[in-house]
């Protein structure tokens, strides 16, 4: 490294064979390999022969030349051959790019051939598309591991080229073409039924609102461009790596069709995180996740699509959110938090398989969701006459946790109740604890219980039995002196199962006068507390 700081003048023999030296690596090479060569050249500002040593790896198998645009006869060439490696180029671009002293160098020497490349690696889209349409990979070069790189590579290059020259609006059109392109060619491998694809062409954002340039101030350019140093590394493993334990059953076209769109997924949420965003791309962003958990195979896509909503949910609760006019995104945030739980809740009460896939990607994503939920109500506080789709999303909340306690009741003839949140099934349990971590939404909860409670019409006795075992685990794990509320839900709730009548002949010792008893014993030990 001390070559890096000698003018190349000085070292003639080192100068005139690093070029040579870097077109001798093979596929397998590594940065410890080549990374001190790559920055000498940086630091002499030959950085452009370093990219244009990778552009001639990449264009013969992306953009390869037509046919008939080659020169007919002979032709005296004195360059020697170049040979298609693309592992390479993809790792001479990626420790470009990570490392800063060479990233800074390239963007102010060398902005055109970045541009050149990040053209060259779009090409790889097209191939994706062969590759999801087709049953077997692609031939060498281009194999799996090759075009999802090129494609990480190409996300993270329109972010640093465009952040840096201040063009945030260009770079939000390009990743809504690119999410379009993703829906169209690359969804479609899961879509075994005729219906039509659900958005195609990009959102008009409603009302009178028009697209104004996004700009950031000098504090928000560094930190977006020191933050997407991070985009796309953590998906930079290769596309063995994004399979489960039953991949082994899945078709390796699915596979990998999967792992371009979790790349896009965990670009979206880089961008959401360093605050590159506007209606149309989180429109966007939301449109796609709600298709990918309605899929067959949604339950597999319920952690990327969780961080993103968390991800989405905490941009709408920067400063720069609120100046736009929040409103616009608070049902963005809640449909896709409202197909979670659907996600969540229809597989939790299928039997085998299906519920321990779901338990078990419920607890990896615990944490996330229960920020984005928490996330999503505190935003909501800010938006103008918004309580209608604030309490549409705790309904479904509450209808969340009902289903959860319903089928554990059933499951059990006799049935023990609940004294804390940690006992209940993980649904409920998981979105309680949320909503209860939060005094302002935990009584927005209960508004909504005791809406459900005292509303007019008849209630079942499973319903009345399920309402009084979640008012009986709010008393025993909340501080119930904070909640108001909980005073009117026990005392309606007395009332109804007072006055609840059975058959005249529902037989003594029948399941419903046991439940009803219960019941009853339930709901004045909930009194009791409440009044000791």
């Amino acid at each position: 490294m001390i070559s890096s700081f000698i003018p190349p003048s000085e070292l003639i023999t080192v100068s005139c064979s690093l070029m040579s030296k870097l077109r001798s690596f093979g596929a397998g090479s590594c940065p410890s390999d080549f990374g001190c060569m790559l920055e000498t050249m940086c630091q002499w500002k030959k950085g452009g022969d370093v990219l244009e040593l990778i552009y001639s790896w990449l264009q013969p198998c992306l953009v390869p030349e037509p046919a008939n645009n080659r020169r007919a006869g002979p032709v005296v060439r004195f360059a020697e051959p170049v040979v298609s490696n693309p592992q390479l180029a993809l790792r001479f671009l990626e420790f470009l790019m990570h490392q800063t002293s060479c990233r800074i160098a390239l963007l102010e020497h060398n902005r055109s051939g970045l541009h050149r490349i990040a053209n060259c690696l779009k090409a790889a889209q097209e191939f994706i598309e062969k590759r999801v349409a087709g049953n077997s990979p692609l031939s060498d070069p281009l194999t799996d591991e090759v075009l999802l790189t090129a494609f990480q590579r190409h996300l993270r290059m329109e972010v640093l080229l465009h952040v840096e020259e201040k063009t945030t609006n260009e770079l939000l059109r390009e990743v809504e073409d690119v999410l379009s392109w993703t829906e169209v060619h690359v969804i479609s491998a899961f879509k075994t039924d005729s219906r039509p694809s659900r958005r195609v062409h990009r959102l008009v954002k409603p009302g009178n609102c028009t697209m104004t340039e996004a700009t950031l101030d000098a504090d928000a350019l560094s930190q977006a461009v020191s933050l997407s140093q991070t985009l796309c590394e953590g998906s930079s493993s290769s596309v063995q790596d994004s399979s489960s334990s039953s991949a082994a059953s899945v078709n390796p076209r699915t596979l990998f069709a999967k792992s371009v769109i979790e790349s896009l997924i965990e670009f979206g949420i880089n961008l959401f995180n360093i605050g590159i965003c506007d209606h149309e791309l989180t429109s966007r962003f939301g449109d796609i996740s709600i298709s990918l958990l309605q899929l067959e195979i949604g339950i597999t896509f319920l952690p990327s699509v969780t961080q993103l909503a968390c991800a989405m949910n905490r941009a709408m609760n920067t400063d720069e959110a609120a100046d736009e006019g929040i409103g616009h995104y608070d049902s963005i945030g809640r449909n896709v938090l409202k197909e979670i739980l659907n996600a969540f809740s229809s597989r939790m009460v299928a039997a085998g398989t299906r519920q321990q896939q779901a338990e078990k990607v419920l607890s990896e994503v615990k944490s996330s969701l229960e920020e984005a939920i928490l996330s999503y109500f505190e935003q909501s506080q800010d938006v103008e006459n918004n309580s209608d789709g604030v309490n549409c999303f705790m309904e479904s909340i509450l209808a969340t946790v009902f289903h959860g306690l319903q089928i554990a009741i059933e499951k059990e003839s006799v049935f023990e109740p609940w004294t804390s949140f940690k006992n209940l099934p993980p649904l409920p349990s998981l979105l309680l604890h949320a909503v209860f971590g939060k005094l302002h939404v935990a009584r927005r909860f209960l508004s909504q219980f005791e809406i459900l409670i005292t509303s007019s019409g008849e209630k079942s006795l499973g319903s009345l039995s399920c309402y009084v075992h979640l008012l009986y685990v709010i008393i025993s794990s909340a501080d119930v002196s904070k909640f108001k509320e909980l005073n009117v839900c026990t005392e309606a709730l007395a009332v109804h199962l007072r006055d609840f009548t059975l058959p005249e002949d529902t037989v003594e010792d029948s399941p419903l006068r046991v439940q009803l008893s219960a019941s009853r014993d339930l709901i004045g030990q909930c009194t009791a507390k409440l009044n000791p």
